[in-house]
């Protein structure tokens, strides 16, 4: 709103400026405003929807296993190591961290229900979850919304 008006103020005031100078300066600022309105629009169109990034490895009962605040998924690379061989891991990135694009606020609610989706539509059964510091309190927040079913938490 209040770069329309602005934008508009601008426009009226070259509309009526005399002075060559002034109208120049005008203007440059004018293009500049314009310039920043566009880039904010950029970046609010081309906002990150996905909350996060998986991959599975493994087969077997399904374990989610979420980093903590900062780090990429690649943290659990050597719990994966082992836990793949008796189970399948999912090995969560949050948005924002690894090569995973940021999204917009409210973050963490956004992420915890991508999660919930992600589990009814893949039908994970019988999960554990493993989390660590911020993945912990996430894991915490999932089990006790008893919205997806859950069979440990870690």
């Amino acid at each position: 709103m209040s770069w329309v008006f602005l934008l508009s103020c601008n426009i009226f005031d070259v509309l009526y400026l005399k002075d060559k100078t002034q109208r120049i300066f005008v203007m440059k600022t004018l293009k500049n405003q314009i310039l920043i309105l566009a880039i904010l629009i950029s970046i609010t169109i081309n906002a990150q929807t996905n909350a996060f990034k998986v991959e599975v490895t493994g087969k077997g009962d399904p374990v989610l296993l979420f980093p903590g605040f900062t780090c990429p998924g690649e943290v659990w690379e050597d719990t994966v190591n082992e836990l793949s061989k008796t189970n399948e891991c999912h090995v969560f990135t949050f948005a924002g961290f690894g090569n995973v694009p940021a999204i917009e606020k409210p973050w963490l609610s956004k992420i915890k229900e991508g999660v919930e989706t992600y589990i009814q539509k893949n039908r994970l059964k019988n999960i554990t979850l493993i989390g660590h510091s911020l993945g912990g309190a996430l894991s915490l927040w999932l089990g006790s919304d008893n919205i997806v079913e859950v069979s440990k938490i870690i």
